[in-house]
């Protein structure tokens, strides 16, 4: 009787590992042809790639790499979702509009990045939002929300969850870019 629910515990933890792996490949396999590359996270090497199962407002997929910070993932190609992304700003306006809360006394910071981030970032245009999430979007109490844009390719936002900012790094952000291409050294 043991040997038997131990060995169905096995099974389902065999078939688990591999759709997670399949999963993950399905997504690297999806960023690679939009041109974006996940970083190697700074204080650790290794990273999960899961699906997000968020009720509210799902994303494409969760970068799991610690409990400091929840890393949730969104991105738009330029051939099937070029509509949806020839205003990167009014796009990023719409997501803080759904996913910040709408207390009173709440505040949102946003800025355009820099020319040493858009390098960073392979980008041609991006923003960086802070703001308290609504509860049924994080049970985190503070988001971070990058947006990425490169002309003609794609259109990412990057939501940095964590819940202490004395904690919080900075070097999270960069965990995702687009690839830099030969015509962006040259610029």
């Amino acid at each position: 009787m043991i040997r038997t629910g131990l060995s169905i515990l096995l099974t389902i933890l065999t078939f688990s590992a591999a759709a997670q792996t399949s999963f993950e490949k399905e997504v690297c396999a999806a960023l690679a042809e939009l041109g974006v590359q996940i970083f190697s996270p700074i204080e650790r090497a290794t990273y999960q790639v899961k699906p997000d199962r968020n009720k509210f407002f799902q994303t494409d997929f969760i970068l799991d790499i610690d409990d400091k910070v929840e890393v949730r993932v969104e991105y738009f190609s330029w051939k099937k979702d070029s509509l949806a992304i020839t205003n990167p700003n009014i796009k990023n306006g719409i997501r803080l509009g759904q996913l910040m809360t709408n207390i009173d006394d709440s505040v949102i910071s946003l800025h355009r990045l820099g020319s040493e981030d858009l390098i960073a970032f392979g980008a041609d245009w991006a923003t960086q939002a802070s703001f308290h999430p609504k509860e049924e979007f994080s049970d985190k109490q503070h988001c971070q929300l990058l947006t990425l844009y490169k002309e003609e390719i794609g259109l990412v936002f990057v939501y940095l969850l964590f819940d202490n900012e004395e904690k919080y790094n900075d070097d999270w952000r960069y965990l995702i870019g687009f690839q830099k291409l030969e015509s962006d050294t040259l610029k």
